[in-house]
């Protein structure tokens, strides 16, 4: 093998190795990305349920890590929402159920990036893997070429794919 060939077959198994871990990093950008839909899917129920229970109704009150503890709903009017970098805003309960759909929303456009670049990311994965088993194939051929003047050798049929 050519020390060119050689080269450039590592080149491709480099990038090739580079695509793979960023598509991994995207799969785990993702998953996030799910957790967060999922979060926010149950906000959106909560709320909804908020609609039909009256003031001062007994509710569970998420407390973290799977643990809730019962509370009394003061108030079905008035929640405070997360609107990033840690602030918080008072609305009302159509108010909390519109800002949760507005984050399903963008949360959704980000999992289509994602999904759009894990596809572009497959797909040239793809040809990568294509040029190198090309480039095997090519330089397995070659190397099964007698020098001039002596017998070729008989191809067993069997090919690596």
């Amino acid at each position: 093998m050519t020390d060119k060939t050689q080269q450039e077959m590592q080149e491709k198994l480099m990038l090739f190795q580079s695509f793979q871990a960023q598509l991994e990093e995207l799969a785990n950008h993702g998953t996030n990305v799910e957790a967060r839909n999922i979060e926010l899917e149950a906000a959106e129920d909560a709320l909804n349920d908020i609609k039909k229970t009256k003031d001062n109704s007994e509710i569970l009150v998420p407390l973290g890590a799977g643990c809730y503890g019962y509370g009394k709903l003061a108030d079905r009017d008035n929640f405070m929402v997360e609107i990033g970098a840690g602030l918080a805003e008072k609305k009302n309960l159509q108010g909390a159920i519109e800002a949760i759909k507005l984050k399903k929303n963008e949360i959704s456009e980000i999992r289509d990036s994602l999904d759009k670049q894990m596809d572009s990311m497959r797909a040239s994965m793809d040809k990568i893997g294509i040029e190198l088993q090309q480039m095997s194939d090519a330089q397995t051929k070659k190397e099964g070429e007698a020098p001039s003047g002596e017998e070729k050798k008989e191809d067993d049929g069997i090919s690596v794919e």
